[in-house]
């Protein structure tokens, strides 16, 4: 079974959420949308996606967010249209204070581009 290489969120202030350049994610910064750092009722999620690279499946995600989606059901089944094989999983850790979504455009982990 193939490694794979975990990174983490260095962040540089309390409010600063930027990744380490490799990290298949999309989170953006406070000042950038701060509605994903309130409360995980309601709240915009933050996006963990696989590919990273994939500039047009991150597009398609926003269009989907957009809508207004609250659930990971709901979000896959509207991704689906275009991407037959997304998958979308909510990140359930105990005492979380935002909503993490992993989304993965072939179902499951795929290495970068």
């Amino acid at each position: 079974m193939p490694r794979v290489r975990a990174t983490s969120v260095r962040p540089a202030s309390t409010t600063d959420t930027t990744l380490t350049r490799d990290a298949a994610c999309v989170v953006p910064t406070m000042s950038q949308r701060p509605d994903t750092f309130s409360s995980p009722m309601g709240a915009r999620p933050t996006i963990i996606r696989n590919p990273a690279s994939d500039r047009t499946f991150q597009e398609a995600i926003e269009e989907v967010l957009d809508t207004g989606v609250l659930e990971p059901a709901a979000a896959e089944k509207q991704l689906r249209e275009r991407y037959p094989r997304a998958v979308v999983r909510p990140r359930e850790l105990a005492g979380e204070p935002i909503a993490v979504w992993y989304v993965y455009r072939d179902g499951r982990w795929t290495p970068a581009d």
